[in-house]
This record gives structure tokens, C-alpha cells and sequence, in this order.
């Protein structure tokens, strides 16, 4: 409610009236509001500290007191396990006024986050690793079994790129048959092959894929979820010529089935650790494979069976008006001598229905 012109303000009238009025202080600003712009100073100093030389740097950290070097190791530590580069974002200037119904909440105030990057489309895909400060890339591709990734990568792009190149040969290598001419090719495509020059039309990648020059490592990968539920994966390979030939001794044991398999993985798993604890690891996988199959097959059965109950209920409950319908045309009839009369058999029936309907 506004004073009107004619009359005299409220804080005058208390002045003359003797009485002293009431001044409000500023309210305390609550703790939130402190860890904010405690947030907002690390910030600052962090940017401050990155424009230093390394040995300036080091000499300035030095001479912060204890609590604030321990509030921004604090603030870097927890930066980096929440999986971000560790860079604080600059604060706000004082003078830009803050919408107090945007809801910010405090991760989006202190850290920057990384773009996630999305699985690409096609074969292949691209992984992001932490490489020191930053994050580097791996192109991979799976062809036949043998897994193929590629060295670490400083952008996305560069991963993509090579990704799409190892797309195009595996898609080229589709139409070739499994044998020595695909072990052949895909050792020509990954280091040079054996010498032979094949003249193969269908591999418009090959030339790309040797102009990029990375080091590559392989992985042999073998289906055994027929046996333990998974897939083995082998130890990483140098040699493409040392994974095709794994590839191909994986290929003689799946065919003498889980023993020999379980025996070559144990083997080409590691160079380290122990034989009897890998095969031990192998039994119990597939131990623990071969017990859910069989609840699997339990609760398929008991579910089967119900089903049949089901079905056979529905019969019989469609039966049972039909039934009576007869019943009551042969109910005058006279009945035979030695034989039941037509009532007493409709009677029977349904006590018999109402019994095992209950139970």
C-alpha cells in the first residue's frame, strides 16, 4: 500500500513520535550461495595458474595457504573421478544478474563436460580412452573372428574415418571365401602380405587402409556360447599373420568341441598366471552356463504344461452345456433295466465337474 501525497511518511512519523526505526541488515547468504562462488574463485585461480609457466606455476601453488591449496586439489580430484578433463569453467561476471528460475545444478558450474560422442553408424565402432589430460580414440572392427583396432587417435574424426575405411574392407572381404586367399588378403591389408601382388578388384579399401600407416593389434575372438554362454577373446596379438594363425587353430577346435577349446584358450590367453586356475575359471563358466539353461528348460516345461491345463479346462467347460442339452432331451426317456436313468447320470456328472473344478 503506497502513501498518498497529502500525508506524511511512516518513517517520519516515527522519528517525531520519538521512536527509533527498525533497519534491516542484509540476511545471511545461505551455504549453497558460499560453495558457489567458492566454486566460482577456484575457478578464477585455476585459470589464472594455467597461464603461468610450469615452473612459475609450481612456485605460485607453493605459496597459497594450506586450505586453499587443499579446496582446489580437492576441487581438481573430485573433477577428474566424475570423468571430466578437470577444467573449471570461468565464473560469471558480478555485475550479470543470475535467473533465479533456471535450475543450474553445481557439476554444470565447476566442470566442463566432454561431448559424448555416439556409436557410429555401420561396422566398426569408435572408443574414447583417458590419455593423461585428454582423450584419445580407437577405431575397431571384428572380420571373421579377428578383432582389429587401431592406434590411439587425437580427434574423432580421424578414428571415424579410419573406421569407415576398415567398414570397406571388411564389407569387400564378404565376398571372398574363408581360406588361404582370405588369410592372405587380409595379411596383405594389414602388413603387406607375403610379396604375392593379388589382383583383387573387390578391395577398392586396400590402398586407403596401407596409406594410413597406424599400428594395428588383434584379437581372436571365439563363439563359445553353445558351451559357457560367451565369447573368449585371446590376449592381444601383434602379428596379423600370429592372429590368422590362432584364427585357424580355434577353427580345428570347435570342431572337436569344449575340451579342446577350453584348453587352446587357456593357453593363448596370457603369458602370465597359471594353466589349472584359467581351465578352473572355463568349468565354472561353463558350469554356471549349463545350470540356467536347465531352469531355463524347467520354467519352459512348467509353463507348457500350464498352458495345457489351460487349454484343457476351456474343453471341458465348453462341454459341459452340450452335455446337459443331451441330457435333458434323454431325461424323460424310460430308462433300461440294469442302466442308470438320465437324471441320475446328469446329477453324477455334475458332481463329479464340480469336484475336480475345485480342486
Amino acid at each position: 500500500m503506497t502513501n498518498s501525497p497529502g500525508r506524511m511518511p511512516r518513517g517520519l512519523k516515527r522519528l517525531k513520535a520519538g521512536r527509533v526505526p527498525i533497519i534491516r541488515g542484509p540476511t545471511k547468504p545461505p551455504a549453497r550461495a558460499e560453495r558457489k562462488d567458492l566454486r566460482a574463485g577456484i575457478g578464477r585461480l585455476q585459470a589464472l595458474l594455467a597461464t603461468l609457466p610450469r615452473p612459475e606455476r609450481r612456485k605460485a601453488v607453493e605459496s597459497l595457504s594450506l586450505s586453499l591449496r587443499t579446496a582446489l586439489l580437492r576441487q581438481l580430484e573430485v573433477a577428474r573421478w566424475r570423468g571430466h578433463s578437470g577444467e573449471i569453467l570461468q565464473a560469471r561476471d558480478d555485475r550479470q544478474e543470475t535467473d533465479a528460475h533456471q535450475h543450474v545444478s553445481q557439476r554444470m558450474l565447476c566442470t566442463r563436460r566432454q561431448p559424448p560422442h555416439q556409436k557410429p553408424r555401420g561396422a566398426g565402432a569408435v572408443s574414447s580412452i583417458s590419455v593423461g589430460n585428454g582423450t584419445g580414440y580407437v577405431a575397431r572392427i571384428t572380420i571373421r573372428g579377428v578383432s582389429v583396432s587401431s592406434r590411439c587417435l587425437e580427434t574423432f574424426e580421424k578414428a571415424d574415418s579410419l573406421r569407415l575405411l576398415l567398414a570397406d574392407l571388411r564389407y569387400a572381404l564378404e565376398a571372398v571365401p574363408d581360406g588361404e586367399e582370405f588369410d592372405e588378403l587380409l595379411a596383405q591389408a594389414f602388413s603387406g602380405g607375403s610379396g604375392r601382388k593379388l589382383n583383387q578388384p573387390c578391395l577398392p579399401a586396400l590402398g586407403d587402409l596401407q596409406a594410413q600407416g597406424p599400428s594395428w593389434r588383434f584379437h581372436v575372438r571365439v563363439d563359445a556360447r553353445r558351451w559357457a554362454g560367451r565369447l573368449l577373446t585371446s590376449r592381444t596379438l601383434k602379428s596379423v599373420e600370429e592372429a590368422l594363425k590362432l584364427r585357424r587353430q580355434v577353427t580345428e577346435a570347435r570342431k572337436l568341441g569344449w575340451a579342446a577349446v577350453c584348453k587352446l584358450w587357456a593357453r593363448c590367453r596370457s603369458h602370465r598366471g597359471a594353466l589349472q586356475s584359467r581351465l578352473r575359471q572355463l568349468d565354472a563358466h561353463r558350469d554356471q552356463h549349463i545350470h540356467r539353461k536347465h531352469e531355463v528348460l524347467k520354467l519352459r516345461a512348467t509353463a507348457a504344461q500350464d498352458k495345457r491345463l489351460l487349454r484343457l479346462e476351456s474343453k471341458i467347460k465348453a462341454l459341459v452345456p452340450r452335455l446337459e442339452k443331451q441330457l435333458e432331451v434323454v431325461a424323460c426317456e424310460r430308462p433300461k433295466p440294469g442302466r442308470e436313468s438320465a437324471r441320475a447320470m446328469r446329477a453324477n456328472f455334475i458332481e463329479v465337474w464340480r469336484h475336480t473344478s475345485s480342486h
